[in-house]
């Protein structure tokens, strides 16, 4: 029987209840009330949850008078979360109850987002039921142990930046990386946006924006500048990087973008793990002077700016996140930013699928959370590349989410989300396919 240990990443809280199993059958509901955001959510979990039994699962305002259901619960007081811990408000936006009775499975959250990261943990307990279990009429599709979890997020800022490009994974691939973020509980996304080769266009990049925002995962996109020669652009700006590009490329990013943040890097910086794979640097000149214009606009518009150290200079601090791509050790120029009061996003390297996950820093006020950087290929790799990235990006999941003492290895729980996952089609992202 399962027990909840198999849900990745680690919940808080796990303990298992006296009583029967909820046995989801044929007639099945989720049950939203009125509010649009628990409605929004409540079609996901029956979408996906009728996905993975083969039983369609309708979505209801009501609760029904007799038979099992799955309630979602909107709370407005904390304490009816159970949280032993005093969380701050975005913190508390993911967290969630989930208690699994036999004719009920209920979620109380305090929003969207804990709603959907309960129904993920919901959807990962269940299990198929041996053929005795059902009836002839009523056959029994899956079944979920009796149990309360209660959960909420280690790092606010769980990333995934794949180098995604247009000619390797295209929108729907790019939907299906989305759809296996939200299985782990990732929520941001690292995208290139703009209008040069190599990069989704605006038109692209609002469809993508409207899959994930559904599913509580933030886009951060990613604007790419020149690096410029050391001669001044004409008088029209820097080599044709003008003010009208501003408004016309950037402008449009950032009127389209829901998420709080915008990253802005150098055409021919290629992301990667390790420090030389990054060398965006803006130096002095006509393209130091094109970097603050460009941050000038996204901090305009009310948003962080996302980059390195290297490129954003002296004006790393207040209002950007630096990502460190490297060992987390830190150069003297992220040192100072963090000092100036810039956030700092840690790039993770994956670990062996049995090995457990490194524990890594705890979430404060320099460290805003943790990100897996792996080069897009692998989404179109033969196994056993293409696991072994899986296996990097759930470690990423663990060790972002789940509490150290909580943390587990992956092997007993990686290949059932990877089978449900390719059963799904998510993890078919080849365009020719």
């Amino acid at each position: 029987m399962r027990d909840g240990r198999e849900v990745l990443p680690t919940p808080r809280s796990v303990e298992l209840r006296p009583g029967a199993p909820f046995d989801l059958r044929p007639g099945m509901r989720v049950v939203a009330g009125t509010d649009p955001s628990a409605v929004g959510t409540a079609v996901l979990a029956a979408g996906r949850i009728g996905e993975i039994s083969g039983v369609p699962v309708s979505v209801t305002h009501e609760e029904p008078t007799a038979g099992p259901a799955i309630v979602l619960t909107l709370a407005r007081d904390p304490r009816e979360l159970g949280l032993v811990d005093a969380l701050e408000a975005p913190r508390l936006r993911e967290a969630y109850r989930l208690t699994v009775s036999r004719d009920r499975a209920e979620i109380t959250a305090l929003a969207a987002p804990g709603l959907l990261r309960g129904a993920t943990t919901l959807h990962q307990m269940g299990h198929r039921l041996p053929e005795d279990r059902g009836t002839r009429d009523r056959p029994a599709a899956l079944s979920f142990p009796a149990v309360e979890v209660v959960d909420h997020p280690r790092f606010l800022w769980r990333g995934l930046d794949l180098g995604l490009r247009p000619a390797a994974v295209d929108v729907a691939g790019v939907k299906r990386v989305v759809a296996v973020m939200t299985d782990l509980k990732l929520d941001v996304l690292h995208l290139r946006v703009g209008e040069g080769g190599g990069e989704y266009d605006v038109e692209d990049y609002a469809e993508i924006l409207t899959y994930a925002v559904a599913r509580h995962v933030t886009v951060v996109p990613e604007v790419r500048l020149p690096a410029l020669g050391r001669r001044a652009g004409s008088a029209g700006g820097h080599d044709g990087w003008d003010e009208s590009w501003m408004q016309e490329v950037l402008g449009r990013v950032l009127a389209t973008t829901p998420g709080p943040a915008v990253r802005l890097a150098l055409r021919g910086a290629q992301p990667g793990p390790g420090p030389a794979a990054d060398p965006s640097t803006a130096g002095a000149g006509p393209t130091a002077a094109l970097v603050a214009r460009a941050a000038e606009e996204v901090h305009g518009a009310g948003k962080l700016v996302v980059g390195s150290a290297a490129l954003l200079g002296e004006a790393a601090g207040q209002g950007t996140v630096l990502r460190h791509l490297g060992d987390g050790r830190l150069t003297a120029q992220e040192e100072a930013a963090v000092g100036r009061g810039a956030g700092l996003v840690l790039a993770r390297a994956g670990a062996p699928l049995d090995e457990p996950p490194v524990a890594g820093p705890e979430p404060s006020a320099g460290i805003a959370g943790l990100e897996a950087v792996l080069p897009s290929g692998w989404l179109v790799d033969p196994e056993p590349r293409g696991l072994t990235r899986l296996a990097q990006i759930a470690t990423l999941a663990e060790v972002a989410w789940a509490v150290p003492d909580r943390q587990r290895p992956l092997a007993a729980r990686l290949p059932a989300l990877v089978e449900r996952w390719r059963s799904l089609g998510l993890l078919d992202l080849d365009p020719q396919g």
